[in-house]
């Protein structure tokens, strides 16, 4: 048998840290265990690691900017944030029935694959383009992307950040 629990310690310089202790039984030929292994993991980093994740992906999830997570051939969305779902109009559950061209009624077919080719040879670090976005309600809205390609994920994953530019565009027909 195994016993496992994480602590609140302190280093030998003073400083605090959080550590894995398991306890495992030293048992031999199938005898009444005669001690005991202890082996200590120091999981500070490993935590530290875990909440800053946490509270990023939900800064990201709660952000108005559009965060497309998109499968890299076919341009179908993975994962989106609350902002992709409230601005397109769709839940998620729908979006990843579909492509992120079907939401770009200025570009044409195919045109969207070609422009991320680069990124998924890795000729490109990351393309930069304005479009317009319909959302299911039909509103159109001028956007920019930015859009990245991460192949040593797995499975690969196409990034597109999404910023709303209507007001941009409010302020430049101003001038």
């Amino acid at each position: 048998q195994q016993a496992e629990m994480v602590l609140a310690a302190v280093d030998r310089r003073g400083r605090p840290l959080r550590c894995r202790v398991r306890l495992a039984a030293l048992i031999h030929d199938g005898r009444p265990p005669h001690g005991a292994v202890m082996v200590l993991e120091d999981v500070t980093e490993a935590e530290r690691d875990a909440e800053h994740a946490a509270y990023l992906g939900r800064v990201i999830g709660r952000s108005a900017n559009e965060v497309y997570f998109l499968d890299p051939p076919t341009l179908r969305f993975v994962l989106v944030n609350r902002g992709a779902e409230r601005k397109l109009g769709q839940t998620l559950a729908r979006l990843r029935q579909m492509s992120l061209a079907e939401f770009m009624p200025d570009v044409p077919p195919g045109g969207l694959k070609a422009l991320v080719a680069p990124l998924l040879t890795g000729e490109r670090e990351e393309i930069v383009f304005e479009t317009t976005m319909r959302a299911e309600d039909g509103r159109t809205y001028p956007v920019e992307l930015c859009m990245q390609h991460f192949a040593d994920e797995s499975p690969p994953i196409l990034i597109a950040l999404v910023h709303d530019t209507s007001e941009r565009q409010i302020l430049n027909a101003a001038d």
